[in-house]
């Protein structure tokens, strides 16, 4: 396949629905739960995850792409900081780096949308 017919990717554009977010808490939940030692070792955090999970099965489906749209693109551009900051570095601030990130989404400057 040449260059022009190879599909773009727009980490921007990417979305997760409703049922691939809970088959990856599902893939996240029986790591963490795979023999009982591990589920009581893991308590608090299965039992959260189950609350999320609850969660994203009552909010409606726009709604969850959108918050997650969200979250990737924060994740995103943290990993891009991230990035150029080991180049300079091998110890970034990533204390800096979130306060950078958490201003450009509370600004709406990582985001093509008006949400």
């Amino acid at each position: 396949m040449s260059k022009k017919n190879q599909p773009t990717f727009d980490p921007d554009e990417f979305n997760l629905s409703k049922k691939q977010i809970l088959i990856i808490m599902e893939a996240i939940g029986s790591r963490w739960g795979k023999s009982k030692i591990q589920k009581l070792k893991n308590a608090k955090y299965i039992i959260g995850l189950e609350a999320m999970k609850i969660g994203i099965n009552l909010t409606s489906e726009d709604v969850i792409k959108q918050i997650w749209k969200d979250i990737l693109v924060g994740f995103n551009e943290l990993i891009r900081l991230n990035t150029l900051e080991r180049m300079k570095t091998e110890s970034p601030n990533t204390e800096k780096m979130i306060e950078l990130v958490t201003k450009k989404i509370e600004n709406g400057e990582l985001f093509n949308n008006a949400n």
